[in-house]
């Protein structure tokens, strides 16, 4: 027969077991695991006209969300095409690469990764 000792060892080893296996299949569980936060910045770090010698480099008040650049006399302020560069993983409508009319204030929206939006007032004049 077999002792105390012995039942009480295995006993032991299968609590110590069983307890191990439960920690580590909550711990590896994706439930469970943070998800990761979207940026939810919306800001344009850069705005320049580079059909001009030399480009037209837009300066940028991130206070007030106002983009002004002048471009020089003359222009035809009816069909511009700005580059544009926006936070990371942010969009901007109308996008980058895109012709517009500047003859007045216009506004572009920004959109950040988590869909939050921010409107920015570009103003070109000469």
């Amino acid at each position: 027969m077999k002792s105390p000792t012995y039942f009480h060892s295995r006993s032991l080893l299968w609590i110590v077991i069983m307890t191990g296996i439960v920690v580590v299949s909550t711990a590896c569980s994706e439930d469970d695991s943070p998800s990761p936060s979207l940026s939810n910045e919306a800001e344009i770090i850069s705005f320049s006209f580079n059909d001009f010698t030399p480009p037209v480099i837009a300066d940028i008040n991130l206070e007030q969300r106002l983009v002004s650049a002048v471009v020089p006399e003359g222009t035809d302020r009816s069909i511009l095409t700005p580059t544009i560069v926006v936070s990371d993983f942010a969009t901007v409508g109308p996008g980058s690469g895109v012709a517009n009319v500047f003859i007045q204030d216009i506004t572009y929206t920004v959109t950040a990764e988590d869909s939050s939006k921010k409107e920015w007032i570009i103003r070109v004049t000469e």
